[in-house]
C-alpha cells in the first residue's frame, strides 16, 4: 500500500523492493524477482540470466502537459522569486518506454482498452526481438488513466519463459487499485520536490523578477 502515490497491490511472493533514488520521484515501485530465467542462443553460442523486472511509474498529467515543469512564485527580499522545477522528464509511458528500455529493439504487437473498477485502463504488449542480446522479451504493461495521475504498471521477462513469470505476476493485475492519496498533490509541492534536486536529471532554476 503507497499512500503517498496513491495505489496498492499485492506484489509477487520473495520478489525484492528496489529502493528508488531520490531523483526517481515519477518511480513509485520496483521489484525485481528472486529467480533469474536462462536464455541460450544457440547460434552465437552462449547463455545467460535475466531476472524479471516490475516497475510502477507514475506521470502527473498536470506536470506532463507543462512539460514535466512545476513552477512556484514567492517573495524574498522585496523581489520576486519564480522558481522553475523539472519534475518528472518523461511526456507519458511512450516517451519513458522509448528512452530508458536497453533490453534490445521492441514493437507494439497488442493493445486493448479496458476499464476496470470504473477506471480506463490501457493495456500495452510489447515485443523485444532485435538486438535483444539477453534473449527475445516481453513488456506487458497496464495504465490505468485516473483524473489527475497516469499510472503505469510495466512487466519486463523472456518471452520464452513468459507463461511461468505471468503465472507468478497475476496477483499484481487482480490486486491493483487507485486509492486515495493521504498527502495530497505530491507534484504539487515545490518544497517536496526540491529533495530530489541533487541528482540526474532533475534541474532548479530560479529567475529574480523585480517589481
Amino acid at each position: 500500500k503507497d499512500s503517498y502515490y496513491g495505489f496498492t497491490f499485492k506484489y509477487p511472493k520473495k520478489w525484492n523492493n528496489i529502493p528508488r533514488k531520490t531523483s526517481e520521484q515519477w518511480m513509485a515501485a520496483k521489484y525485481v524477482s528472486d529467480k533469474a530465467y536462462t536464455f541460450t542462443d544457440k547460434d552465437l553460442g552462449y547463455t545467460v540470466d535475466h531476472t524479471p523486472e516490475l516497475q510502477v511509474i507514475v506521470f502527473p498529467l498536470e506536470v506532463t502537459k507543462k512539460g514535466g515543469v512545476t513552477e512556484d512564485e514567492k517573495e524574498i527580499d522585496g523581489e520576486k522569486v519564480k522558481t522553475f522545477t523539472i519534475t518528472t522528464p518523461y511526456r507519458d509511458y511512450d516517451d519513458f518506454l522509448s528512452r530508458t528500455f536497453t533490453g534490445g529493439g521492441y514493437y507494439l504487437s497488442d493493445q486493448e482498452e479496458d476499464e476496470i473498477d470504473d477506471i480506463k485502463v490501457t493495456k500495452y504488449t510489447y515485443t523485444v526481438d532485435k538486438m535483444a542480446r539477453s534473449g527475445p522479451q516481453t513488456i506487458e504493461t497496464w495504465v490505468y488513466h485516473t483524473e489527475d495521475v497516469d499510472y503505469a504498471v510495466q512487466l519486463v521477462g523472456l518471452t520464452k519463459h513468459w507463461k511461468a513469470i505471468e503465472k507468478v505476476f497475476k496477483p499484481v493485475r487482480q490486486t491493483f487499485e487507485i486509492i486515495e492519496r493521504t498527502y495530497g498533490s505530491w507534484f504539487h509541492d515545490p518544497a517536496s520536490v526540491a529533495i530530489s534536486q541533487a541528482q540526474d536529471f532533475v534541474a532548479l532554476a530560479q529567475v529574480y523578477l523585480a517589481e
